[in-house]
């Protein structure tokens, strides 16, 4: 039973990360968008580092190392 739960809390792990990539690879096309202005820019950057702020909390709640 053990190592069930340590394969599934892996593929946690390794989801998270992987989510966690998505975001940062949409924040950085967000940046280089032209079709928003700045304000909309530092708002969205806002709310992606928040979900990022988010992810880490959960992470560290699950005692997962990223």
């Amino acid at each position: 039973m053990d190592s069930l739960h340590t394969i599934k809390r892996l593929e946690k792990k390794k989801k998270l990360i992987d989510l966690k990539l998505r975001v940062k690879a949409i924040k950085y096309k967000m940046e280089e968008s032209k079709l928003l202005d700045k304000e909309e820019k530092e708002y969205l950057n806002f709310s992606i580092d928040y979900i990022l702020f988010i992810m880490d909390k959960y992470k560290e709640s699950e005692g997962m190392d990223i």
